[in-house]
């Protein structure tokens, strides 16, 4: 391991690696470095960067509360609920009403704005977000089942989903955090709290 000089001193708070890039994020600042070829680096343009460098695009917005990083995009969160995504757009993974194969700079996913988003996590081409009263949408490549949707069929009628759909089957449960692999997806559910009654056991 070497240390990452140009953020020595940073703050740094979240961290997130694609395929061939990486993101950090301070309280008030967001890096990326690596590979651009998709615009995954966020600059405008698909120019690759061996160091990090700050992406001014977001500058104005918020701090980042959650990142995630897929294989060639990402999503951030910040701290005042938008979504932004950008990068490789494969099976519409940006969610963000883009029908571009690159967007190469962060981009509002109006769809799920007034949805109070907390939490976020990317697979390869699919997309996750989690809401502060627990409900999670999901996007992108549905042909492997890993957006947990209805939709999810080995069928060509569905390859993918285009906007932030949310997953119904979850019936009440509300959804802390997720995680995801390449093309499958893991929850953590909050459990349900049985309600104490003072003075009896």
């Amino acid at each position: 391991p070497r240390r990452v000089e140009g953020l020595v001193g940073q703050g740094l708070r979240l961290l997130a690696c694609g395929a061939e890039h990486m993101i950090a994020c301070s309280a008030s600042h967001t890096w990326t470095w690596g590979s651009g070829t998709y615009g995954q680096l966020g600059h405008s343009n698909t120019l690759s960067h061996g160091k990090p460098t700050r992406l001014v695009s977001l500058t104005g917005n918020s701090a980042v509360e959650d990142v995630a990083a897929g294989f060639y995009h990402n999503i951030v969160v910040s701290k005042s609920a938008e979504v932004f995504t950008w990068g490789r757009n494969s099976s519409n993974c940006l969610g963000n009403g883009s029908s571009d194969e690159v967007v190469a700079t962060p981009t509002a996913v109006v769809s799920l704005e007034g949805q109070s988003v907390k939490k976020v996590a990317a697979g390869a081409h699919h997309t996750l977000a989690i809401t502060v009263n627990g409900h999670i949408s999901s996007w992108g490549l549905s042909e492997s089942g890993a957006l947990g949707l209805a939709t999810d069929t080995q069928s060509t009628a569905a390859k993918y989903v285009e906007t932030p759909t949310r997953l119904h089957s979850l019936g009440d449960m509300r959804v802390r955090c997720a995680a995801a692999g390449p093309d499958h997806t893991v929850i953590v559910t909050i459990e349900k709290q049985t309600e104490m009654i003072p003075g009896i056991v």
